[in-house]
């Protein structure tokens, strides 16, 4: 029945419209990249204009020149102090997955971009965080296929990031993914304050063997990634957005070198030579909702 009203209400409906609003095309494409590590934050600062570090309090990570913080979707209470004093160093840019933060950093006067896990996936959240949010860009959804990104436009001046390479986060949570399955190294079977600045790392398989690595970071964050990395190189020249990030995180589970990174980088980067090579270094890949979407 319910397919039988949907089929109905299409059948007779108008087609959606993109918001009339003054849109401009991206013509200058750039690439970005998320690390955490200041040895790949030096490696990249001088290659591309924007490096984006993840974040954490406790960071070594030194935010100057083009590094500019990453703050995560979760941020504890106790732990805003913190971001607060992180803001007060008055980075030029962040990307914030976390809105209240983005809109904090607004309030002081930096200029910040609403990260993938916000899921912006159509061009009425764009003009929302532009107008309601101040935000200066936005990552659109992972979850968009190829044909669903074609359709999004940006307002003028509003700035479109798009993930090309590197792992796909499935799911962000609070609860202890570890100890809830006995895998706490610790030994514990419950959450704890004594959590909080854990770095655990498990890997679960599925009923087809396919591995997944749960990765806990500081402030209770718990994240479930697929084990393929994403790798489509063809969607800097095929989405129009305005950079493309890499993610270089020094995860657990990842195993580039520099010189590994290096090659994807410049791949991505026009060097069509380099393509095999880098498919070698990246070990299994995945398009994700490239041809799929939801």
């Amino acid at each position: 029945m319910r397919r039988s009203a949907l089929e109905a209400l299409f059948a007779t409906a108008p087609a959606p419209q993109v918001p009339h609003l003054a849109y401009q095309p991206h013509m200058e494409k750039s690439l970005a990249v998320l690390v955490s590590t200041e040895e790949d934050a030096q490696l990249f600062s001088a290659r591309c204009s924007n490096v984006f570090a993840e974040w954490f309090p406790g960071s070594k990570i030194k935010l100057e020149k083009n590094i500019y913080p990453w703050i995560p979707a979760f941020v504890e209470d106790s732990a805003v102090p913190d971001y607060m004093a992180m803001l007060e160093t008055n980075p030029e840019l962040l990307v914030s997955d976390n809105v209240g933060l983005g809109l904090e950093a607004e309030r002081r006067g930096i200029d910040w971009i609403a990260g993938p896990m916000l899921n912006s996936s159509n061009s009425y959240t764009l003009k929302a965080y532009q107008e309601l949010a101040h935000a200066c860009g936005a990552f659109l959804s992972p979850e968009l296929n190829r044909d669903q990104l074609s359709q999004i436009s940006a307002p003028a001046g509003f700035r479109l990031f798009l993930q090309v390479f590197g792992p796909i986060t499935m799911m962000t949570t609070r609860q202890c993914l570890l100890a809830s399955a006995g895998r706490c190294r610790s030994g514990r079977n419950r959450f704890s304050a004594s959590c909080r600045a854990c770095s655990g790392y498990e890997t679960f398989y599925d009923e087809k063997e396919i591995p997944f690595h749960i990765v806990k970071s500081p402030g209770y964050i718990n994240r479930v990634f697929n084990d393929a990395l994403l790798y489509i190189p063809e969607a800097v020249s095929q989405v129009d957005a305005d950079s493309f990030l890499l993610d270089f995180r020094a995860l657990p589970f990842m195993h580039l070198s520099q010189e590994d990174k290096l090659t994807i980088f410049e791949c991505f980067n026009g060097d069509r030579s380099l393509s095999e090579k880098a498919k070698a270094a990246a070990g299994a890949i995945t398009r994700g909702n490239w041809q799929r979407g939801f």
